[in-house]
């Protein structure tokens, strides 16, 4: 497996290079995650799995474990929350929803590019 480490938002590939990509624990931290989705699915040829902590209980798990509770149990660097509802609608504009779960605290999508 060939990996590549670039900016999300300038990827140094040509479209349509990778049959899968994977987003893993990404967009929450960006200012800019359409930008970033678009770039991920411009170099996908097939799929783009994406994860993402699942809003309030993402949160509330930190609370009880005593992480940050000063921002209420929210990562500094996290400036984007996610639901399970507001993931799927993002990541809808993408291409074809083939396989959504959510646990307690993550969301995991497959999406197959159109």
């Amino acid at each position: 497996i060939k990996f590549v480490n670039a900016s999300i938002y300038d990827i140094p590939k040509k479209e349509n290079s990778y049959d899968l990509i994977l987003c893993n624990e990404v967009l929450e931290h960006l200012n800019d995650p359409n930008m970033a989705l678009n770039e991920i699915f411009r170099v996908s040829k097939k799929y783009v799995l994406v994860s993402t902590p699942n809003e309030p209980f993402f949160r509330i798990a930190n609370i009880l474990r005593l992480k940050y509770l000063k921002n209420l149990g929210n990562p500094p660097e996290h400036l984007n929350k996610w639901t399970k509802n507001g993931i799927i609608k993002l990541l809808s504009n993408y291409g074809v929803l083939i396989n959504v779960k959510t646990s307690t605290i993550w969301n995991f999508v497959l999406i197959k590019k159109i």
